[in-house]
């Protein structure tokens, strides 16, 4: 599959979560209001105007093209910037190259990690998109093709249109992807960090090029990321609910997760709950992917593990397994087309969705 990563930010309840979440490392200040709504989005820049998020794990040395899509808002109530940073790695952790956007629109691109321009990152390679210290939210799209001889090309996008076409690069890690980071930096080049420095990200994807559906090998477009939460039983309600006056599917449509106050608790292998939402997808809506998710741990000393569950109209498929820790863990899986039809989604095929988890060992 060629769309191997997706995040809308909506069921994080602390910074640390984005690490369970499967982000590798972060610096963030926390959360704000999403770019659609009800949802949230991440703040990585705070009052010092800095921060980031990490994804790595993606080591595949086959692969050559990678995009990066997210919905950006910058803002600035005092000072210079911010400017926002897209850096890729390889797999030794290095960085392959940083490409910035400051508040002004010029964008900047060098072989380096991502720091402040005013030291010396990046050569200015003009100046193609409108001033981003409005807080207006934006997407921004970047494709990097890698290359012989430590050389890549990239493409950047920006709210759907192309503002840099195959510009070529050397950089400074060992060819084969690994993975991404985007930094908010208080200082543009020349300047000293301002103070009230805003970076929101939302509606995040990160593609390949091994998937056998070309259209997801490429860029994706302006994308936006709905949340789903249960909202009545499904099929299957086979754990038992505590505290036990709840219903199964009130314990996790919180939109934040808290805990062991509310949960379902099963110790049979096999055992399932599934549910339904209040999704209202129509026809005319392009749906890409479907990403069930759930937060699981165990009170075990056994090996337990778990997976993700969907039941599409008459066909039930379960995700890959994840073995289980005492400690809250993020599962998810994406799944590109329908089970049942074995073709892309629709809206009422996300409408009639029932999705939940399973225990598998």
């Amino acid at each position: 599959m060629s769309l191997i990563f997706m995040d809308g930010f909506d069921t994080y309840n602390t910074v640390s979560d984005l690490l369970a979440g499967s982000f590798s490392t972060e610096s963030a200040a926390g959360y704000v209001a999403g770019r659609t709504s009800p949802g949230r989005a991440v703040n990585l820049g705070g009052s010092n105007g800095y921060g980031y998020i990490t994804k790595t794990g993606f080591i595949n040395t086959s692969v050559r093209t990678i995009t990066l899509g997210f919905a950006a808002s910058m803002s600035a109530t005092t000072g210079n910037g911010p400017n926002l940073q897209v850096s890729f790695l390889d797999q030794s952790g290095s960085y392959y190259f940083t490409v910035t956007l400051a508040s002004n629109g010029t964008i900047y691109a060098g072989s380096n990690a991502p720091g402040a321009l005013s030291s010396g990152y990046g050569t200015s390679l003009g100046t193609p998109v409108s001033d981003n210290k409005s807080g207006n939210w934006h997407y921004v799209e970047l494709q990097a093709v890698s290359g012989p001889s430590l050389s890549c090309s990239f493409t950047m996008r920006y709210d759907g249109v192309n503002v840099l076409a195959n510009r070529n690069l050397s950089f400074l890690g060992n060819q084969g992807w690994d993975g991404f980071q985007i930094t908010t930096n208080g200082t543009i080049a020349n300047s000293t960090a301002g103070t009230g420095l805003l970076t929101h990200i939302d509606d995040l994807y990160f593609c390949d090029d091994q998937g056998t559906n070309v259209s997801y090998n490429t860029f994706l477009g302006v994308c936006s990321i709905q949340t789903l939460f249960p909202t009545s039983a499904g099929t299957y309600t086979e754990f038992s609910p505590v505290p036990t006056n709840n219903q199964n599917w009130q314990n996790v449509s919180e939109a934040s997760e808290d805990g062991d106050m509310t949960y379902n608790a099963a110790s049979n292998v096999g055992a399932k709950d599934t549910f339904k939402s209040n999704s209202s997808f129509t026809v005319s809506q392009t749906i890409l992917a479907v990403q069930p998710k759930i937060l699981v741990r165990q009170d075990d000393t056994a090996t337990r593990a778990m997976q993700t569950y969907l039941k599409s109209g008459t066909t039930e498929q379960g995700g890959t397994a994840q073995t289980l820790t005492t400690t809250y863990q993020y599962d998810s899986d994406i799944y590109i087309n329908d089970p049942h039809t074995s073709t892309s989604w629709t809206g009422n095929g996300v409408n009639n969705l029932e999705f939940g988890y399973n225990i598998t060992e």
